[in-house]
């Protein structure tokens, strides 16, 4: 395990081609992560209050505070100006071949982050009497950003093959719910009966429809 947190830049999607690494004079006391889940408020006339239909996960939000030190107290009397240059240059610096900015691998011990970035904030402290300063703190804020081989894999939670749960809305037909399970509509008579459902035509809003396997929908 990585004794120091360490950032590591690449060229590729997959974390591949390796650009550059660098390792903080001092590891953060702390760090701030936010994950925000979408849904969407659905309500039926009867109801009194709104039920939410989960939409999606979104992506993963971090914050990182990064110490540059020049005082000597972390081991370092060099100037701080070129280690927040070359920081800079390892989460930004824009590559001609891909046209765009390099991919990003955040690791400190068991904690592991993939993603870009999104900002950097730098606070100059301890400035001396030519402008010069000798310490800096930088803000990092990143967003998690997967491999396209992890999206795939994802993306077969929502597959035919899965159980899909539906809350009914207010214009829903079978039909068009069922194309959007399993890309093809003319599975609705199946759904239908294996909901116990006798009138398709008149789905009430509100109703849950269940959405199984195709080998498990009844023939």
């Amino acid at each position: 395990m990585a004794n120091k947190l360490t950032f590591t830049s690449y060229r590729t999607a997959d974390y591949g081609g390796q650009i550059g690494s660098m390792t903080v004079q001092v590891n953060p006391k702390s760090w701030t992560s936010n994950v925000a889940v979408q849904y969407e408020k659905q309500q039926t006339n009867n109801s009194i209050a709104s039920s939410h239909e989960f939409s999606k996960i979104e992506d993963e939000k971090m914050d990182i505070e990064v110490l540059f030190d020049g005082t000597g107290v972390a081991g370092y009397t060099g100037s701080v100006l070129d280690k927040v240059k070359a920081f800079r240059q390892l989460l930004f610096y824009y590559q001609s071949d891909t046209h765009r900015p390099p991919y990003l691998k955040v690791v400190w011990g068991p904690f592991i982050f993939k993603g870009v970035c999104m900002g950097l904030k730098i606070d100059y402290k301890l400035i001396r009497n030519d402008g010069m300063p000798i310490r800096a703190v930088a803000t990092v804020s990143l967003e998690s950003s997967l491999s396209p081989t992890m999206q795939e894999a994802l993306k077969n939670a929502n597959s035919p093959d899965m159980t899909h749960i539906r809350t009914v809305r207010s214009g829903d037909t079978l039909p068009l719910m069922t194309h959007k399970i399993y890309n093809d509509a003319t599975y609705y008579l199946r759904v239908a009966k294996f909901n116990g459902i006798t009138n398709f035509r008149n789905l009430e809003p509100g109703s849950t429809v269940y959405f199984p396997p195709l080998v498990k929908l009844p023939v």
